[in-house]
């Protein structure tokens, strides 16, 4: 008796499976290569750009700088991190706008650069005023005051401008900040001069 074999039965070969497995790793590949490559895209697409935020910084502190105004119980204290003044702002009790008191201050533990004010009620009622972080990643931060040095008959940048026990009446002519920040491995500085209306 003969057996009959069926001739239509068909099998992958060992050969067809190893060439259909490269094929599915070479999609598999290009796959991952297509996504990595696309996550990277969207990173640095989304990532904050220095140039942006120093624009934004340098705008906010020339307009509150060229805001400011002479009143005799917040004055212009100035020292090399710190910068403390009065100026016109905005807050919740006074959307339309009022006196206040602006600090720009640095701290080089955290290297981190924050922005406070206080409007004039707060001031009074000896409240904490709202405090926004500006920059994180200063590697340094120096304000200077740029004034007319009567002994010398010269003008000159100097790293202090009164302070708390003592005030100074006057408003420096211009201040100026420079920054250190630190991008991609490398390190980059800006600098900012602000003249004040006030100022002399």
């Amino acid at each position: 008796m003969k057996i009959k074999r069926n001739e239509d039965r068909r099998a992958f070969s060992f050969i067809e499976l190893l060439v259909v497995m490269g094929m599915v790793c070479v999609i598999a590949l290009a796959s991952y290569a297509n996504l990595s490559s696309g996550i990277k895209l969207w990173q640095k697409i989304n990532q904050p750009l220095l140039e942006e935020d120093l624009d934004i910084f340098f705008e906010r502190w020339t307009h509150d700088l060229t805001t400011s105004l002479k009143f005799k119980n917040i004055p212009l204290i100035g020292e090399k991190e710190t910068l403390e003044f009065s100026s016109m702002i905005t807050s919740p009790q006074f959307p339309q706008g009022t006196i206040g008191e602006i600090i720009y201050s640095y701290d080089p533990s955290q290297e981190a650069l924050h922005r406070s004010q206080r409007d004039f009620s707060q001031i009074f009622l000896k409240e904490p005023g709202f405090k926004r972080l500006l920059f994180k990643g200063l590697k340094s931060l120096n304000f200077q005051y740029y004034d007319y040095d009567k002994e010398s008959k010269e003008y000159s940048w100097k790293e202090e401008w009164g302070t708390r026990k003592k005030p100074l009446e006057i408003f420096p002519v211009a201040i100026r900040v420079e920054l250190e920040m630190e991008s991609e491995n490398q390190r980059h500085t800006f600098t900012k001069t602000v003249y004040l209306p006030l100022g002399g």
